[in-house]
């Protein structure tokens, strides 16, 4: 114990930034199990598609492909940033409620083809 104690008084900004980075890692490694906890939870598939979410997020939920969840909605690139439903009915000029249609219509005929 003495000789911890003499190698932070010794090193303090290398304790400084083992501290930072322990405490980074920590907090980046419950952030990626909370998110695994709850893509494992079965609440969290098949979600009716809402305003708020966006194509990839659908596309996870349902585990379809998410390009041609795009190509179904009027989606020709990757967005560079996380378009949401609403975010895309405003740039197309229709209602938020067509491209829910849209996706709902999408996610139905995909779902009867994987039953085939």
């Amino acid at each position: 114990m003495r000789h911890l104690i003499s190698f932070i008084r010794h090193h303090k900004y290398l304790s400084l930034a083992f501290v930072v980075a322990l405490s980074a890692t920590m907090f980046f490694a419950f952030d990626v199990l909370s998110d695994a906890r709850n893509w494992k939870d079965p609440q969290s598939r098949n979600v009716d598609p809402q305003v708020w979410m966006t194509p990839m997020y659908i596309a996870h939920s349902w585990k379809v492909d998410p390009k041609e969840l795009g190509a179904a909605i009027g989606i020709t690139e990757r967005p560079k940033k996380r378009t949401t439903l609403e975010d895309i009915a405003k740039e197309r000029g229709v209602p938020v409620a067509q491209v829910i249609l849209e996706v709902q219509d999408f996610l139905a005929t995909s779902s009867s083809r994987e039953k085939r």
